[in-house]
């Protein structure tokens, strides 16, 4: 369900676009398959130093240029 929710929302995006999302880091198993879904789309994570979630985990941007 969640990869038919992301192509339909990607297929909504005026091109050229640049889609970013903030998902778990690589640290936190729980975020294991959305991490592999973004990449699955073409996703690239980024580097950029962000804060850890409330809970104390890391979390990592991914960005997708749509052209």
């Amino acid at each position: 369900m969640a990869t038919a929710l992301v192509g339909h929302v990607l297929r909504l995006i005026t091109v050229p676009s640049e889609v970013v999302v903030t998902t778990f880091g690589d640290d936190i198993p729980e975020g294991q398959s959305a991490r592999k879904l973004y990449k699955k789309f073409g996703f690239i994570p980024l580097d950029e130093l962000i804060p850890n979630g409330p809970e104390g985990g890391s979390r990592q941007k991914f960005k997708l240029d749509v052209n």
